[in-house]
């Protein structure tokens, strides 16, 4: 027979391992929550290292264009700027950890879209005629008829007015969209809208398999529709006028790349081809793209910004800094 004294005390072993049990379950518990919570802090903190090295990488580019421009009033893809390989080397002696991938993008090399209108309104023939021949290249290989479709949509988006030209597109159409929004009736501010127009699909702006993307051969940024044709890829090249056919393209890409050739002049074209004319050539590039991938303990932050270099007053004047105009993370 089990007597009160005894019942007592199981009662009490029991409450004790009960309470044990408890204990140890609140502190691993307590534990995980911890552990989370340092985890959660040191990838913060390496967030916010990597966004520090971003800017240290832009900066860095900044340094980089200044110095360029003090040296030689022309940009071509011979120079320090252009030359991935020593960014990244120069890029490496930043920080003892991690990684910075650095790359800088001249937009001067490419065609302007807000080009296509004059400052009146009215489109500029010569800018048409460059965007036709691009869609219309073998890069794009859009037909005829849809790049004229294209172009009646991109100068309604940039004409002030509200009357559609040909197979355009105005407010009427974009309103009428499931998620509907105003045609913007301006310059363009930003690549981002050329996915906003009628009929430039995602596939056409950022490529497949067959095609590279029609983005990459265009800039928001100039409206004066200068091309600087030292750093112009080959689709632009081959779209800056009527009689520049795959031969020529091959032969300018081919001269340029050619260490002791001068290239200060757009008048260089003529060793090419004598009777080689191109409207609004220039050699010099102001609009600069810079992308940094930032790489610490398992994480990547990916970074892009435009810079605007501005030209120097005189040949005698020391030319202005370059300038920050936008930034941001992918």
């Amino acid at each position: 027979m089990t007597t009160p004294l005894a019942n007592s005390r199981g009662v009490a072993l029991l409450t004790t391992l009960l309470a044990l049990v408890f204990m140890v379950v609140l502190t691993l518990d307590f534990g995980r929550v911890i552990r989370r919570q340092l985890t959660g802090a040191s990838t913060s903190m390496s967030r916010i290292d990597l966004h520090e090295r971003a800017r240290s990488a832009v900066n860095l580019a900044l340094a980089i264009l200044a110095a360029d421009h003090t040296s030689s009033t022309d940009d071509n893809v011979n120079e320090h700027w252009a030359n991935g390989v020593w960014l990244n080397q120069q890029a490496a002696t930043l920080y003892d950890d991690g990684t910075i991938d650095l790359a800088l993008d001249d937009h001067s090399g490419r065609l302007q879209i807000n080009a296509l209108l004059t400052p009146q309104g009215e489109v500029d023939p010569e800018q048409r005629s460059r965007l036709l021949r691009l869609l219309g290249s073998e890069a794009i290989g859009l037909p005829s008829e849809e790049a004229e479709h294209l172009l009646d949509a991109l100068k309604d988006w940039l004409d002030p007015d509200d009357e559609t030209s040909g197979f355009g597109a105005e407010n009427s159409w974009y309103h009428a969209l499931p998620k509907p929004y105003d045609c913007r009736n301006g310059p363009m501010l930003s690549l981002d809208e050329l996915s906003l127009i009628r009929g430039f699909t995602p596939k056409l702006l950022m490529g497949s398999d067959n095609h590279p993307g029609l983005i990459q051969f265009l800039t928001p940024y100039g409206r004066d529709g200068a091309v600087n044709i030292n750093t112009a890829s080959a689709a632009v090249l081959g779209s800056l006028g009527e009689g520049i056919d795959h031969a020529t393209v091959e032969a300018l890409l081919a001269y340029r790349s050619g260490a002791n050739h001068d290239l200060s002049s757009p008048d260089w074209i003529k060793n090419v081809s004598g009777d080689l004319t191109i409207a609004k050539a220039t050699v010099s590039s102001h609009y600069f793209g810079v992308r940094v991938k930032a790489s610490l303990r398992n994480l990547t932050l990916v970074t892009r910004a435009m810079v605007y270099r501005p030209p120097a007053p005189d040949p005698h004047t020391r030319p202005l800094p370059p300038i920050l105009i936008s930034w941001g993370v992918d």
